[in-house]
């Protein structure tokens, strides 16, 4: 259905006068249908998020060597003190003490 010619002066005048009053809603309107385009990203942003995943992973690796170190075997105590022959000065035992003297090694 097409428009008189009447009726497209009146709406030309009015798109006019909307043009003049608020010069922002006329722009809005007239983009109003069209597809945008994705905004890029700042490269400050992008910075923000490698330091982010750097400092997750950071405390990724912190918490697995937390746990790798709470699971592992305790080490077996140096008993070689104890286990020397009893020839060696460090296993010199007084005949008063019933425990062994600690004799620093030379």
């Amino acid at each position: 259905m097409a428009l008189s010619m009447d009726e497209e002066r009146i709406l030309a005048e009015i798109e006019s006068r909307l043009t003049s009053d608020d010069p922002k809603l006329a722009v809005r309107l007239s983009t109003l249908g069209e597809q945008r385009r994705p905004a890029r990203q700042s490269s400050h942003s992008l910075r923000l998020r490698i330091l982010a995943g750097l400092c997750a992973l950071l405390v990724a690796a912190l918490i697995a060597g937390l746990f790798v170190l709470a699971l592992r075997k305790p080490a077996k105590p140096d008993t070689t003190l104890y286990d020397a022959p009893a020839s060696s000065p460090a296993a010199v035992v007084p005949d008063d003490a019933s425990e062994p003297e600690m004799v620093p090694r030379t």
